[in-house]
């Protein structure tokens, strides 16, 4: 989700939600960021992201 849309309510008429009965979320898991403080946990794979997302090209670098 953009920064710019972050804080905006989802119960507004800013978003709007479809949905594709087609469409088959394909998850890429990646360690956590920003929680060095979370010792043995730190490097866990418990960040999700659809490989559909942009962002996920980025990820997988």
């Amino acid at each position: 989700m953009p920064m710019s849309i972050s804080s905006t309510a989802i119960t507004g008429d800013d978003i709007h939600f479809f949905h594709d009965a087609e469409y088959r979320v394909r998850l890429i898991k990646t360690k956590r960021i920003g929680v060095d403080y979370a010792g043995r946990w730190k490097d866990r794979l418990l960040r999700f992201v659809d490989a559909a997302n942009p962002v996920a090209n980025k990820l997988r670098r």
